[in-house]
């Protein structure tokens, strides 16, 4: 926490490891093929740290009845690395990637009982690319037909929501999700509709969920919340689910907790 008259944080951090947002596999790979062919990794192993992200949040003082806070993120992982066995070869991806995020929450307070009258609004948008150097190798020297070249996967997305307190102790919110404005997947060496392969980057659609919650806190450290989901997804390939979602919860946390977040 900066020391400034307005609420600043700041933070950085270093990382080391693999996941799904920074998968890494190091040299030394092999694979084999149903031929009997044996291919070797192309990557290369890379010293840590891997990953670095930094954030900084604000909140500027609005005086006792309202509170905001403002937040931007980001990272960047020096090294990508991913690779997909078949029984006809071996697919690698190579490269590095970033994202970055904005978020914000603004809250009212009515001075009433149990949260009568509060109401809060928040949102939060995320980006992130994926910048890579593709290649599917039949053996140790062949490159398959049109299996190699370099492209970007984009991908973001986003939230808002609104929670509004209607009696004491209940509330009600709504909340809209996207996800895929921009979604580029990674490349890659798909056949056409001639049945050749080409290398290609694909674009999906977007996802979306639209939700609707009531919420009843009969004392502080317990919920009970009724949540209705109307879901809009798109699959792998390209078709849309659409469905609906009930879910009713009863939340207790028991023990000593810390403060409140904001």
């Amino acid at each position: 926490v900066a020391p400034t008259e307005t609420y600043t944080q700041l933070g950085v951090e270093l990382l080391q490891g693999d996941n799904s947002f920074i998968p890494y596999e190091g040299s030394g790979g092999s694979h084999t093929t149903n031929a009997g062919d044996e291919i070797r990794s192309s990557f290369s192993s890379v010293s840590g740290p891997r990953l670095i992200t930094a954030f900084a949040k604000f909140g500027p003082d609005l005086g006792p009845d309202h509170a905001a806070q403002f937040g931007i993120s980001g990272g960047y992982a020096r090294t990508w690395q991913q690779e997909t066995e078949h029984g006809s070869g071996l697919e690698e991806w190579d490269g590095d990637a970033w994202f970055a995020g904005l978020d914000a929450v603004y809250k009212y307070s009515s001075g009433r009982a149990y949260g009568h009258g509060d109401w809060r609004v928040q949102g939060e948008y995320f980006y992130r690319e994926i910048d890579v150097d593709y290649q599917r190798r039949q053996d140790q020297a062949t490159i398959a037909d049109n299996a190699v070249g370099s492209s970007k996967a984009k991908q973001d997305g986003l939230y808002l929501q609104a929670v509004y307190g209607f009696a004491p102790r209940w509330e009600a919110g709504v909340r809209t999700e996207a996800l895929g404005l921009t979604n580029d997947g990674l490349p890659g060496n798909e056949r056409d509709a001639e049945r050749v392969r080409q290398f290609v980057t694909p674009d999906f659609d977007t996802s979306y969920r639209h939700t609707a919650q009531v919420t009843f806190r009969p004392v502080e450290p317990v919920f009970l919340r009724a949540q209705l989901s109307q879901n809009d997804f798109v699959d792998d390939d390209g078709d849309r689910d659409r469905g609906l979602e009930f879910m009713l919860q009863l939340n207790v946390a028991l023990g000593a907790h810390g403060a409140h977040r904001f």
